[in-house]
């Protein structure tokens, strides 16, 4: 049965995507903050609960998080669309997390090998510091990272304290964006549109990031060459 519990899990992937795919077009949610706020306002008493479950389930209905959190905002306000985004963050995160350990790491690194082993070196020695920057920064690769840490060598308990405080700060930076939108050219609009901006650019202040991400290699001197010179 180990044998095959990892395809019996791709396949009920698929199966999550096929679905949420063709829920998504059943009701007709659109890649638009519009049509998803309508939708939303149109379930009433339930809005927050579906909510919630839009955003845990948002990568198989195939909805990136900066419209369904910047709708969050919009719809439920700055502090309650900010907890229902971080709740629905924290459960995705969980979600995909066990997915990705139940398919098994012997399994991925048999069909990948030196790479999966590159791979899971750079996963574990970011840890959960670099899951819980990725997750809280606005831009950060969100589910991607999720599904890595779930094959990596990091413990479950050390991703859930990496992606729950994390997933709040990013659920409330959009949150507050979203609120705004309703009175866009006001103070409140320009405020959190510089807040967002600036929580985007921050990383770049560190060399290292910027390195990577214009993909320089940062340059170091070795020891013994400091020493002959001197």
């Amino acid at each position: 049965m180990r044998r095959f519990l990892p395809l019996a899990l791709i396949a009920l992937v698929v199966a999550a995507l096929l679905t949420g795919h063709a829920i998504r077009t059943q009701v007709g949610i659109e890649y638009s903050a519009d049509t998803l706020q309508t939708y939303i306002l149109d379930l009433g008493l339930l809005a927050p609960a579906i909510f919630l479950a839009i955003v845990t389930f948002r990568q198989f209905l195939f909805l990136p998080s900066v419209l369904v959190l910047t709708v969050g905002g919009l719809v439920f306000g700055a502090s309650l669309g900010a907890i229902l985004g971080g709740v629905g963050i924290l459960l995705s995160g969980m979600l995909m997390f066990a997915l990705a350990r139940g398919v098994g790491r012997g399994w991925v690194q048999g069909r990948f090998g030196q790479r999966f082993r590159r791979f899971d070196e750079q996963v574990d020695s970011a840890g959960p510091v670099v899951i819980a920057i990725a997750t809280a920064h606005p831009m950060g690769p969100l589910s991607p990272m999720h599904w890595a840490a779930g094959v990596s060598a990091i413990r479950w308990h050390r991703f859930l304290v990496g992606i729950a405080l994390a997933g709040f700060v990013r659920a409330f930076i959009y949150a507050s964006f979203g609120a705004t939108l309703l009175d866009v050219g006001s103070e409140e609009f320009y405020t959190a549109s510089v807040a967002l901006l600036v929580a985007a650019l921050l990383p770049l202040l560190h060399p290292g990031v910027r390195a990577k991400i214009l993909g320089r290699k940062t340059q170091t001197v070795p020891v013994s060459s400091r020493d002959t010179n001197s």
